[in-house]
């Protein structure tokens, strides 16, 4: 399986790379990602996928299918950046996209556009290889991940799958983590409680009057 798969993505290389660099000339901030989304829905529509489309608030998602409908891997990448703080130099014009000692330069060349592009053909690589799909790939470029409030990613999960009757049950983040495979989540967590019974003043308050 894996010499299949490492021969799909050789010959695709030189495609990953230009999309990529394409991507970083390409400005993004957040919640003005709109020409990158449509490079992205662009390409994969080229690429063929099973199903491509634009949420109402601008996420684009791919799905390419596999024999089981219900179990679904998701591929997130962000499209967004932050602005370019020129009052403290760059080694590199942000917007070049040059590639200089085998690494692709430029504003938002590791985070996060570089995951989207390799999570875009990996999905196409894997359906180029005729190997068996169990699940659905689906591959999403989210808005709005900088800002903080990431507001693209929980859309994407509380309405727009569903919406389409996905559940995941993977998801796989594009962030830069220094070509190392990392688990966890980041996020947080509330919780509601409540206690029945009576509170520990009551109970020493009441111990004493019984016991003096």
């Amino acid at each position: 399986m894996y010499p299949t798969l490492r021969k799909e993505v050789a010959e695709l290389q030189d495609e990953i790379i230009r999309f990529t660099q394409n991507l970083v000339r390409t400005p993004s901030f957040s919640l003005c990602e709109t020409n990158v989304a449509d490079m992205v829905e662009g390409t994969m529509r080229d690429l063929e996928y099973d199903m491509v489309f634009a949420d109402e608030i601008g996420n684009i998602v791919g799905v390419v299918r596999g024999s089981e409908p219900s179990y679904s891997v998701v591929l997130n990448s962000h499209m967004d950046t932050v602005r370019p703080d020129m009052a403290n130099g760059w080694s590199f014009p942000p917007f070049a996209g040059e590639i200089i000692d085998d690494r692709i330069t430029g504003l938002g060349a590791a985070d996060c556009k570089s995951g989207i592009a390799t999570q875009v053909f990996a999905a196409h690589a894997l359906a180029r290889s005729r190997l068996p799909l169990h699940g659905n790939i689906v591959v999403a470029a989210t808005v709005a991940e900088e800002n903080g409030c990431s507001v693209g990613v929980r859309h994407l999960f509380r309405h727009t799958l569903p919406q389409i009757g996905l559940t995941p049950r993977f998801v796989v983040l594009g962030e830069p983590t220094g070509l190392k495979v990392g688990a966890g989540h980041d996020g947080w967590a509330r919780f509601d409680i409540d206690v029945l019974g009576v509170d520990e003043v009551t109970v020493k308050r009441t111990a004493r009057q019984v016991f003096d």
